[in-house]
């Protein structure tokens, strides 16, 4: 009331303005006269401050008069405003970390430190989600953090990298799922979490949610250990472009470690690798391919695999072959190909169709393994098994099968079947007074 400030000194009524600043200030209007503005703070009742901006003028000798505008308000606003543009330029800088860096984890470490300092916080967290192997219940596993010093060391404790969802922190997979945060301060949180946190020196928090695709991922936390702070909607909402583009960075890391590990194993296998598009042009090639085709990746780029054909297939072959893939989507089978220097060599091989999300066709791929010399092998052991190694004439095994066929297309037929046997008179005597080797030559 105002007739509780008769009487009052100007220093009582606004502590902004102190006692060497009263004279100076009634120096200024005796001798210039005209209007002065300033600032000052004023508390009500002691407890709530206020803003003020203060105009004063000489209205007779050796008296002021002052109005007093109420500009908390005003000034409320615009500490909002400097602390959204604050954080939207730690935002920034975070957003630029997370993009640069290609560690995934110090990539977050820096982000966080960067957010901490802005926001003011002792300690920022992530925590990922997982779900517990035997009981299917519900966890958030620590992934990494950032303190401000000099607070207790990390990592946390062991009891307290992974922690159950239930039934401490009751309802917040619920509410973080939904997309929603979970913020205040130990007297506003639910006893159960209180009593766990007052233990870590926390005494106030703000949770926000890390969506990946869509999906709850895990948590990015920021907690002060000294006061009970409330955190703002400017935070909240800042701070939520940055969980977002964790999600984000999460899904291109992974792309970006998928394609890494791919391509370590594309050049690695020992399996020739051949993909082309929907129109049957080549577009990658692995090391493999080239050591058996003798060709290099630059030599085929853009081509059609037909360049190996060797001509031992026929066109109807190669149309059974795009007739099983267009209705099964893969064909396994054997080809005789030419190499780069004219040479033949045989694959086993297995090509296989890629369709995008909506089941277009994109690619072809191909995975070849060189047999030639197990082809040879083969060959070889066959001719072993039903010809003589000596004259190179079929033996016994070969004599039997054949005449077996030839009996039984006689039977079939109501033929009949003739079978010639000659003999070598005295060729014992060859062998034993003439040694083996003229023997081996008379035959």
């Amino acid at each position: 009331p105002c007739s509780q400030r008769l009487g009052i000194s100007l220093e009582d009524l606004l502590p902004g303005v102190t006692a060497t600043e009263r004279p100076r200030i009634y120096r200024q209007l005796a001798r210039h006269g005209g209007t002065h503005h300033w600032e000052a703070v004023a508390y009500r009742d002691e407890i709530v401050s206020r803003d003020y901006e203060i105009t004063a003028f000489q209205s007779a000798p050796n008296t002021v008069t002052a109005m007093l505008t109420d500009i908390t308000e005003r000034r409320q606003a615009q500490r909002t405003l400097e602390q959204r543009d604050r954080l939207l330029q730690a935002t920034a800088a975070a957003l630029a970390e997370l993009l640069s860096e290609p560690v995934f984890d110090r990539a977050i470490q820096s982000a966080l430190e960067i957010l901490g300092r802005a926001v003011g916080a002792d300690r920022a967290y992530v925590f990922q989600n997982r779900q517990q192997a035997r009981t299917g219940r519900h966890q958030a596993e620590w992934l990494t953090a950032w303190r401000a010093p000099p607070l207790d060391s990390f990592p946390p404790a062991p009891s307290l990298r992974v922690l159950d969802y239930e039934p401490v922190f009751a309802g917040w997979w619920e509410r973080l799922s939904a997309g929603h945060s979970i913020a205040g301060s130990l007297s506003d949180l639910p006893a159960p979490v209180a009593a766990f946190l007052a233990p870590q020196g926390i005494n106030s928090l703000l949770i926000l949610p890390i969506l990946v695709q869509g999906q709850f991922w895990g948590v990015i936390g920021f907690a002060d250990c000294g006061i009970d702070r409330a955190w703002t909607t400017a935070e909240d909402s800042v701070l939520r472009a940055v969980a977002s583009a964790l999600g984000s960075t999460y899904i291109r890391h992974q792309s970006e470690s998928r394609q890494r590990l791919a391509s370590a194993v594309f050049e690695s296998v020992s399996e020739s690798l051949i993909v082309t598009d929907a129109e049957r042009r080549i577009v990658a090639v692995n090391r493999a391919f080239t050591e058996i085709t003798g060709y290099e990746e630059a030599e085929v780029l853009g081509l059609d695999p037909r360049l190996l054909k060797s001509g031992h297939h026929p066109d109807s072959f190669y149309k059974a072959v795009w007739d099983c893939l267009a209705s099964q989507g893969h064909w396994q089978g054997e080809f005789i190909n030419r190499r780069k220097d004219g040479g033949l060599s045989v694959v086993l091989s297995t090509i296989t169709e890629v369709r995008d999300e909506a089941g277009k066709l994109t690619h072809y791929v191909g995975t070849a393994n060189d047999i030639t010399s197990q082809k040879v092998a083969e060959q070889r052991i066959e001719h072993l098994a039903y010809f003589d190694p000596l004259t190179d004439l079929p033996n016994r095994a070969l004599l039997t099968q054949r005449a077996e066929q030839a009996l039984s297309l006689a039977t079939r037929n109501r033929r009949s079947v003739a079978l010639l046997c000659m003999d070598l008179d005295a060729f014992k005597e060859v062998n034993e007074s003439l040694c083996h080797s003229a023997g081996d030559q008379l035959l």
